[in-house]
């Protein structure tokens, strides 16, 4: 339930949040609406890094659980938020292990997906292949954050 919780607000992403952070990245001219989503990970995770790299993000907020048990850092770029969640215990609230974080996200874009495959190459960023789905009339870019959690940057084909 969490993880459909979790992808529903996710599909939202892309459409708002103004990029203006001084960062240049791929995603600097498109809006997201404003949303927030947590990422359950390890204490080595390599995931702040990366979303401040692909999305400019900027170090919000750093905090610890009144337990000592949980430390988080939440990111944020103009709308969009991401709180990265590293478990210290052995509390149960969050396993702590790679891969428990989400599953796959679709965040959507008012831009073509070709550029933005383009732009994240040159950034030398893997990149995954681009899925034309007609029926849908959509475009898919299939990208992987360094623990696997999948985004689909999803535009309609006749962008």
């Amino acid at each position: 339930m969490r993880r459909l919780f979790t992808l529903l607000v996710l599909l939202l992403i892309f459409n708002s949040a103004n990029a203006q952070t001084g960062v240049p990245t791929c995603f600097n001219d498109l809006r997201f609406d404003k949303i927030f989503f947590a990422i359950d990970t390890h204490k080595e995770s390599e995931l702040v890094g990366w979303y401040q790299k692909v999305f400019g993000m900027k170090v919000l907020k750093k905090f610890e659980s009144e337990d000592k048990k949980v430390t988080g850092i939440i990111l944020q770029k103009n709308d969009l938020y991401i709180e990265i969640l590293h478990n210290n215990g052995s509390g149960s609230e969050f396993s702590g292990k790679t891969g428990n974080g989400l599953k796959k996200v679709g965040l959507f874009v008012d831009h073509p997906v070709e550029d933005l495959q383009a732009c994240l190459r040159r950034k030398d960023l893997q990149v995954g292949r681009i899925f034309h789905d007609r029926e849908m009339g959509v475009k898919l870019l299939h990208l992987t954050d360094p623990e696997g959690n999948e985004l689909e940057i999803i535009s309609a084909d006749t962008l």
